[in-house]
């Protein structure tokens, strides 16, 4: 957004960002209603996490569109590591939610020694 802004382009920024807005209440319309019993409280986070991402592509599309290569590949390379430490945090907060589950179930010594220890 700031690429447009220092380019003198105001328009394209508050339309993208409209359209974000857009697709984030649909969203969530859409999980609220009929993807409740599958996602849960899940559901209104996932609706809003995703108009970010589709939000950037359309930035990005539109400026290398505009003004040219913009070292995709430094950028591509960049969102991979992003991807990958992204789905390494992942994977470790379902391991810790995992073992929490059973600590919190446990009795209190055990819950003591694994939270202050």
């Amino acid at each position: 957004m700031p690429a447009f802004y220092s380019a003198r382009d105001t328009k394209t920024p508050v339309i993208v960002a409209s359209i974000s807005f857009i697709l984030n209440i649909v969203l969530n319309v859409i999980f609220l209603q009929f993807l409740f019993r599958r996602f849960q409280n899940g559901g209104p986070a996932l609706a809003t996490a995703l108009p970010p991402s589709s939000t950037f592509s359309r930035f990005f599309i539109i400026f290398r569109l505009r003004y040219g290569s913009l070292a995709c590949w430094i950028i591509l390379r960049s969102i991979s590591k992003i991807s990958l430490c992204s789905l390494i945090m992942g994977a470790g907060i379902m391991i810790a939610n995992y073992y929490a589950k059973n600590v919190l179930q446990g009795a209190f010594p055990l819950q003591l020694t694994v939270f202050t220890g």
